[in-house]
This record gives structure tokens, sequence and C-alpha cells, in this order.
């Protein structure tokens, strides 16, 4: 059944104190996703969108804010959210949003990015590289993951897709992720391809056969893929 983002930014446990509770934590968070899907890029201009639109957003979500908070408590709220528990309500919302209807396995496309402005030179901490999710087929964010700052994309990865739980899913990734070392046999079923180059793209079509024989290798000579099943959960 599917949830609201509203309702599960709701699920959020709030670490801040209950006299100092001022603003909704669900409600703020929400407002500040809707202020960067609008173009917001700093905490001034997350304010400005809830000024600016406060009431119409209160009316059309029922968010009983009293008022726009200031770009520095909106600073304050938002940094001290408990990011594990924001990664899993993002992930819980995805995953009530139903896959388009396809013949073949679900396409999921893995890759990372480092986060412009992410790093910090006072504190010497390397800029942000972060792992995404990615169902292809309606654009959907299915989960992020961290990268570790002494690590890389490769290990990441199967912790990744372990993480997602999905099962007959064909999953994406640079040829960097073609390791000769397999992924965990607790991975769920899942098909792993690795792209020659960014500019080849993988199609579902060609390993489907995959999908039904088992757990097989197959190598596809016209589109470059290299897929194998990671793995098969009992039913």
């Amino acid at each position: 059944m599917a949830v609201s983002l509203l309702e599960v930014l709701r699920a959020i446990p709030d670490r801040r104190r209950a006299e100092g509770r001022r603003y909704e934590l669900g409600a703020v968070v929400f407002c500040s996703i809707l202020g960067m899907v609008a173009g917001a890029n700093s905490y001034r201009q997350m304010h400005e969108f809830i000024r600016v639109h406060f009431q119409v957003l209160n009316d059309a979500f029922g968010l009983g804010l009293r008022g726009p908070p200031s770009y520095t408590g909106l600073r304050d709220i938002l940094l001290n959210i408990d990011a594990e528990a924001l990664e899993t309500a993002f992930r819980h919302h995805a995953s009530a949003l139903a896959a388009p209807p396809s013949e073949g396995p679900v396409a999921v496309a893995i890759d990372g990015k480092t986060l412009r402005g992410s790093f910090d030179a006072f504190r010497e901490h390397k800029a942000v590289h972060m792992l995404s999710a990615l169902r292809q087929a309606d654009q959907i964010l299915l989960g992020h993951l961290m990268v570790d700052e002494k690590s890389n994309e490769i290990p990441a990865a199967p912790e990744l897709i372990e993480a997602l739980g999905l099962k007959d899913c064909l999953f994406t990734l640079d040829a960097a992720h073609a390791q000769k070392k397999p992924l965990s046999r607790r991975s769920p079923t899942a098909i792993i391809c690795s792209r020659r180059s960014r500019t080849t793209s993988p199609s579902c079509a060609d390993v489907s056969n995959a999908v039904r024989s088992g757990d097989v290798r197959s190598t596809s000579p016209t589109t470059g893929l290299s897929a194998e099943i990671a793995g098969r959960r009992e039913n």
C-alpha cells in the first residue's frame, strides 16, 4: 500500500527536547524537500520558499505550521536529523511505489556521485561520495549509501543491493564493478551487469533468458554486457 512522503517523514524520530520544538520535524523536512525541488540550494532560499508559499503549503497538506522557520532555525533542524532514519524513510516511501508493468526483470541502475560542496577543509574531510540505486522504468531513487571515506564504490555496491532486498531485478553498474570475487550468497535474486562505457545502455531483453534459466552466466556480444545471477532467495 502506497504511503505519502509526508507520512514517512513524520515517522522520523525527533531528537530535539520537547520544550524546544516550535516546528514539527516532518513538516519542516517536507517543505525543505519541496523547496529543493523548486530550485532552492541554500538554507536562505529554502526559508524564502517556505515563507512565500507558507499558506498554500499549510492548506494543501495540512501541515499545521504556525509560521515559517527562520533560515538559522531551518539549518539547526536539518543538521540534527538522524541520517539513517531519514534514509530509511526515503527507502520506505520508494519501495511503496509500485514499478510499472514489465515483461522482463526490473532494471535498477547503481551509480555513485561526489556531492558538490560537501568537502570540509577546516576539519580535513574529503567530499562525500554517495552511491544511488535508480529504478529506470519510472526514474525512482530506491536508496542511497554513503561510501566510506577510506573506501570506494566496489565494496559499497553489494552492500546497497543487499540492503534494498529486491528480487528478480537487473542491476547495472560501471565496468569497475566487474570483479572476480562474487557477491555474498546472501544477496537477493539479481543480475549484475557491467557497462563497458558510460555510453553503453544495458538491455533487459538481452539478459531476460538468464533470469528464467536460473544460476547461469551470460555474455551478450551485441551490447557488451556481462551478466551473472547474484543469488537466489528461497521462497
